[in-house]
C-alpha cells in the first residue's frame, strides 16, 4: 500500500519526468466552520423563546459551531483522510504507473542512443564546446544531455514510487546502477568506476529499467555470480597449467 504521506511526492515526480499520473478524484473541499464566541452562545440561550432553550434549533446551531471550532483538528483530519483516499487510488493504479515508466524509459533510452551516435566516443558530452565543435556534435551533445536528464527524472519517479510502496529503491547502494542497466561481469569491470547513464551508452551497454527493487538486486547478484564464476574458471585454468608444467618437469 502506498504511504499516504508520499502520495504528492509520487505525483510530482511523475509529472517532472513527463509521465502522466493516473487521474485521481480531486481533493474534496472541507468547509471551515463559522467562528462563534461563548458570548454569542450565551446570548442565544438567553434570547430563546423555547421552554427548553437547549432544544432551540438556533441555539443548537450556534452550540454546534462552537463545539466544532473547539476541536481544532478537523481540518488536519480532513487532509489525512483525503491523502489516504488518494493513496488508495494511486495504489490501485500501480501497475499502470509502472508500465508508463517502462515505456517512457525505453523510448527515451532509444532516442538517447540515437542522438549519441555522432559523439559516442566522447568521454563527457557536457565538455563539447559549441564554439569550437561542429554543428552536428553540438546539437548531439545538447540532445544527449537533455535525454540523460529525462532518464534521471524517470529513475527518480520510479524510485519514489517504490519508496512510497515501502521498498528500498535499490536494495544496496552499490546496486543502484543496475536499476538502469544489466551488465555482465566483464562489462561491469569497465563500468564500475563510473557507472553512469552516459558511460553505459559510451561503452555500448543497453539501458533497461528494472521492474522492481527486487529485480535490481537480482541483476546485481547475477553479476556477482558471473564475476565469481569467471574468477573460479581463471583460477582453475591457472592451477591446471601449473599442474601440467609440474608433471612435465617430473617426467623430464
Amino acid at each position: 500500500m502506498i504511504n499516504a504521506q508520499l502520495t504528492n511526492l509520487v505525483i510530482a515526480s511523475l509529472k517532472a519526468a513527463g509521465v502522466t499520473p493516473p487521474e485521481l478524484t480531486p481533493t474534496r473541499p472541507f468547509p471551515r466552520p463559522t467562528k462563534v464566541s461563548a458570548e454569542e452562545l450565551i446570548e442565544a440561550v438567553i434570547a430563546s423563546k423555547h421552554d427548553d432553550p437547549y432544544q432551540d434549533p438556533a441555539v443548537i446551531a450556534i452550540a454546534s459551531k462552537h463545539y466544532v471550532q473547539s476541536l481544532g483538528t478537523l481540518e488536519q483530519g480532513h487532509v489525512q483522510i483525503e491523502l489516504a483516499r488518494r493513496a488508495a487510488e494511486l495504489n490501485s493504479n500501480k501497475d499502470l504507473i509502472l508500465d508508463r515508466l517502462q515505456k517512457a524509459f525505453k523510448e527515451t533510452a532509444e532516442q538517447l542512443v540515437e542522438d549519441a551516435a555522432p559523439i559516442k566516443q566522447v568521454d563527457d558530452p557536457a565538455a563539447i564546446d559549441p564554439r569550437s565543435s561542429s554543428r552536428e556534435a553540438s546539437l548531439a551533445a545538447g540532445n544527449v544531455i537533455h535525454g540523460i536528464r529525462k532518464l534521471e527524472a524517470i529513475l527518480k519517479a520510479w524510485a519514489d514510487l517504490w519508496l512510497a510502496l515501502g521498498k528500498a529503491s535499490y536494495g544496496v547502494e552499490r546496486g543502484k546502477p543496475f536499476a538502469f542497466m544489466n551488465p555482465n561481469a566483464e562489462m561491469w569491470d569497465q563500468l564500475r568506476l563510473n557507472p553512469t547513464i552516459w558511460e553505459a551508452v559510451h561503452m555500448g551497454e543497453p539501458l533497461t529499467l528494472a521492474d522492481s527493487p527486487e529485480h535490481v538486486s537480482e541483476r546485481f547478484q547475477a553479476m556477482i555470480r558471473n564475476e565469481q564464476a569467471a574468477f573460479d574458471s581463471l583460477r582453475e585454468a591457472h592451477h591446471s597449467k601449473n599442474g601440467a608444467a609440474l608433471l612435465k618437469s617430473f617426467r623430464g
